[in-house]
């Protein structure tokens, strides 16, 4: 109430009307209903505000002017949105009230707000009825459902499908007021529902305008990482995402040198470069990628309501104050439906690193390693997730990629559609970072190219790697990772990586299904189809374990001399030899005293 109160103080002391200009003429009555509604609006009496905003849409009192009733359509709205919380039913009538308004009086100039409000409405609508149970939406003592493989996908499916449907009024924003101080946010969510809705050219272009007309916006960082992740994983424009990466390079070492008071705040705790930051490494079309972040808000900003605060939740701007004395409710948008932008330094460091990856990927490790060393002081503790995924940690393990010159993918891979290469490579890398999601869509993507696209190895490849990426998956994904082993053995079954397939589908059938038959008939198929390979030696062994377990001390004793006799230099021999042949010679020579015992 306190802070309401300080509003209007500030408002009548700068003599602000409480609603447009071009409403100030008509209706005494009117006139009054639109400010008490506005001023209880403000101190949080929504209740007595919807009632005034009523007599201005509705009943014996209905105002004469469409112009008066769809504003007060959008008063009302903003009045109901407290009580809506996260009841679907309530925020589609919410959300009905801001079209009501619309459609009664479509030239209303306030009407780029009412399309911003509707717009996160609806995209709120879709979170609260698609979106996994969370501490946002669920108590800590019920735990979640558990839910399969394909039910989660089809929730995203319809999550994305239900968010999309803002997408109209983001770009009507854009569209009918190009002068509106919320055209910078409206092409930022605008870009995001593109990447939801498949549409690459589209998002590339929102945020390309974004980043060009807005660079100083709260949203102009995470623009620019989107743009590397949209030309890179979606597009599959190498130089694209790499020319991009050098001007989103060129702008974080901008943004960190700025001293715009309250506008900008570097935290010092991460030692975050400034304008003298130590040269980049040369600007051969640097590119980047992985997941990532975005610029942050001042802590000297307006404090946002206790429900709406978080130790993440700093964003660049706060709400400015607007024209028509609303930026009570305006702002409360922003903390109802709050999206958390990173700091600074985690923007950084999401950009040196797609920078990083961008080179890698065009094989010049040394620019790669250059990029990662100065990622590396701005790496988050640890790893955390915003609104377009997670962000990777192991930083250690690309600089190590770097600094050695060594190639995740082998070479034959790397041969052939370049377009399949590029995925594949990602794909690994995105395998060493542990974005195992990523890595199954990177995949399927090679997989599912017509026939002919992609050459055999660089589909023997890509199902390896889906089986690795299933196998971190949980116990739940043991299945798929088992078939795409498989898969990738017999696309390719020359290939160096085929014995080692074949080798862990067997190791799945016998650890997590128990089907040791099964596993013993894959191992000795190693042996047999690749006796000079890495994995022989291994499966040899194996063979001997598992007849050791059922018993079979003939077979086991066999097997273990087979793998000191053809292994002689692996571990696994040494296993056999010291441990294993003794306890399986003395279980046979006792079974075959027993037998003569019995004779």
């Amino acid at each position: 109430m306190a802070r309401g109160l300080d509003r209007l103080i500030t408002l009548a002391r700068k003599r602000v009307r409480l609603f447009p200009d071009e409403l100030a003429e008509g209706d005494p009555q009117t006139l009054t209903a639109l400010t008490l509604g506005q001023i209880y609006s403000v101190l949080g009496r929504y209740k007595q505000s919807q009632d005034f905003f009523m007599m201005v849409v509705s009943g014996p009192t209905r105002s004469g002017s469409p112009a008066h009733r769809a504003y007060a359509r959008l008063g009302l709205a903003r009045a109901l949105l407290p009580d809506a919380g996260a009841d679907p039913v309530k925020l589609a009538h919410v959300a009905a009230t801001y079209q009501s308004g619309v459609k009664e009086h479509p030239q209303g100039a306030w009407h780029d707000k009412t399309l911003r409000e509707l717009a996160l409405v609806e995209e709120h609508t879709a979170d609260v009825r698609f979106a996994p149970a969370t501490a946002k939406n669920q108590s800590d003592e019920t735990p979640p459902a558990a839910v399969s493989d394909s039910d989660r996908r089809q929730r995203e499916q319809s999550l994305r499908a239900a968010r999309v449907k803002a997408l109209p009024h983001w770009t009507a924003l854009v569209e009918r007021y190009p002068q509106s101080r919320h055209v910078a946010q409206a092409l930022y969510h605008a870009g995001i529902l593109y990447i939801e809705a498949e549409r690459p050219e589209e998002t590339v272009a929102a945020f390309e305008r974004l980043v060009t007309d807005y660079p100083t916006s709260p949203w102009a960082g995470d623009a620019h990482i989107r743009l590397i992740d949209v030309k890179l994983e979606r597009q599959f424009d190498l130089p694209a995402a790499a020319t991009h990466a050098q001007a989103a390079v060129a702008w974080y070492t901008k943004a960190a040198g700025a001293k715009v008071a309250g506008t900008l705040r570097v935290p010092s705790a991460h030692n975050e470069p400034s304008s003298n930051t130590a040269p980049l490494p040369s600007a051969q079309n640097e590119p980047s990628s992985n997941t990532a972040p975005l610029p942050s808000a001042s802590n000297e900003a307006t404090p946002a309501p206790e429900s709406a605060r978080s130790a993440t939740a700093a964003a660049w701007s706060v709400c400015p104050t607007e024209a028509d004395g609303t930026t009570e409710r305006a702002c409360y948008f922003d903390d109802a439906f709050p999206f958390i932008l990173p700091s600074l330094c985690e923007t950084g460091y999401a950009i040196y690193l797609r920078a990083g990856l961008a080179a890698y990927l065009s094989e010049r490790p040394d620019e790669a390693a250059a990029f990662f060393e100065q990622a590396k002081p701005l790496q988050p503790e640890r790893t955390f997730v915003v609104a377009h995924g997670e962000i990777p940690t192991g930083m250690e393990r690309l600089l190590d990629l770097a600094r050695s010159n060594r190639q995740l993918t082998p070479e034959i891979v790397r041969q052939g559609d370049p377009k399949a290469k590029l995925m594949l490579m990602l794909a690994d890398v995105y395998l060493e970072s542990q974005l195992h999601e990523k890595v199954l869509e990177l995949a399927t993507l090679v997989i599912d190219k017509p026939k002919g696209a992609a050459t055999t190895a660089q589909r023997s490849w890509a199902h390896r790697q889906r089986a690795v990426a299933y196998a971190h998956l949980g116990r739940e994904a043991k299945e798929d990772a088992r078939r795409e082993y498989m898969a990738a053995q017999h696309v390719g079954p020359t290939s160096s990586w085929a014995p080692e397939c074949l080798l862990m589908a067997g190791t799945i059938l016998h650890n997590h299904q128990e089907q040791r038959q099964e596993a013993l008939t894959l191992f000795e198929e190693v042996v047999r189809r690749y006796p000079a390979s890495a994995s022989a030696a291994k499966a040899a062994y194996f063979v001997g374990v598992i007849h050791e377990w059922s018993s079979q001390w003939p077979q086991a004793k066999a097997a273990y001399q087979r793998v000191i006799r053809d292994y002689p230099e692996s571990r696994w021999a040494s296993a056999a030899m010291n441990y294993h042949l003794k306890k399986v010679e003395a279980a046979l020579a006792a079974s075959q005293s027993d037998n003569t015992d019995g004779r």
